[in-house]
C-alpha cells in the first residue's frame, strides 16, 4: 500500500511539472519564424517586446507574428511596417488590440489577423489574404454577444481572394474610422455571426438571414463601412 501511494505521489509531481513546463512552453511570441520568451523584454529588427504584453513595431518589414501568451496582446506600430507570410499573418488564440501611428500592412497567404476578440483603434491597416480571411475573429458561441471585432478610430481595409475578407464569430462594432472590405470570391465581403434583439441606439444594421440566425453590424454615427461585395444581406435604418 505504501509503495501504492508512493507511486501515485510520484505521478502527480511528474504530471505538475509537466504541466509546468507545458504553461512555460506555451508563453512564447514568434516573430518571423523564430520563438522567444514572453516573459521576457525581447528585440529585433523594426520590433520590440514589452513583457507586459506590448510588441511594438517601428519600421518592421518581416514575416509572420504569432503570440501564445494565455493574455491579451498589445500591437502599437510606428512609421512604415509590413508582414509578408506564406500563412497566418498576425495570430493569437486571445484577445488582441492593434492601434499605431504610421501604416501597417499585412499580406498573407492565409488568415491575415486572426485572434479570438479584435479591436483596431488607430492608425491604418491594410490587410490582404489570398487564401482565406483577410481578417478572422473566431469564439465560442457563449461568448458571442461580448466580443467579436471593434474598429475605433482606425481606417481599415480588407481584401481577401478566396474566402469572406471579414469574417467574425461575435459582433462587428465600427465607432469611429472605417471599415472597407472586398473580396474576389461568391461570397459576402463581411459576415458575422450574431444576434441582437434589440437595435434603439440609432445605428445601421446588416443583416443575413442566410446562416446562423441573422449578422449584426453597428456602425455608428460619422463611422463608415464599404461591404464591396455583400451578397444576400439587405440594409436597413435601426429604429425597432
Amino acid at each position: 500500500m505504501k509503495k501504492f501511494i508512493s507511486l501515485v505521489l510520484c505521478l502527480a509531481m511528474m504530471l505538475s511539472f509537466v504541466t509546468v513546463f507545458a504553461s512555460a512552453k506555451d508563453n512564447t511570441i514568434t516573430v518571423n519564424g523564430k520563438s522567444y520568451s514572453a516573459s521576457k523584454a525581447q528585440k529585433g529588427t523594426g520590433w520590440t517586446w514589452d513583457k507586459s504584453g506590448v510588441l511594438t513595431l517601428d519600421g518592421y518589414k518581416s514575416g509572420a507574428i504569432k503570440f501564445s501568451t494565455g493574455a491579451t496582446v498589445k500591437v502599437v506600430f510606428k512609421g512604415t511596417n509590413t508582414i509578408k507570410s506564406s500563412n497566418a499573418g498576425i495570430q493569437t488564440n486571445d484577445k488582441l488590440e492593434i492601434s499605431g501611428m504610421g501604416t501597417l500592412t499585412i499580406n498573407a497567404t492565409g488568415i491575415g489577423i486572426e485572434a479570438k476578440d479584435l479591436k483596431l483603434s488607430s492608425g491604418t491597416i491594410n490587410v490582404n489574404s489570398t487564401g482565406a480571411y483577410a481578417i478572422s475573429v473566431f469564439d465560442s458561441p457563449k461568448d458571442s454577444f461580448r466580443s467579436g471585432l471593434k474598429v475605433d478610430g482606425a481606417k481599415v481595409t480588407a481584401t481577401a481572394k478566396t474566402h469572406e475578407a471579414v469574417w467574425v464569430d461575435g459582433i462587428i462594432r465600427v465607432t469611429d474610422g472605417k471599415l472597407a472590405a472586398k473580396t474576389s470570391a461568391k461570397r459576402p465581403a463581411i459576415l458575422a455571426y450574431a444576434f441582437t434583439e434589440s437595435h434603439k441606439d440609432g445605428t445601421k444594421v446588416v443583416w443575413d438571414d442566410k446562416d446562423f440566425g441573422a449578422n449584426d453590424i453597428k456602425v455608428s454615427k460619422g463611422a463608415t463601412i464599404t461591404p464591396t461585395k455583400l451578397k444576400f444581406v439587405t440594409v436597413a435604418a435601426a429604429g425597432g
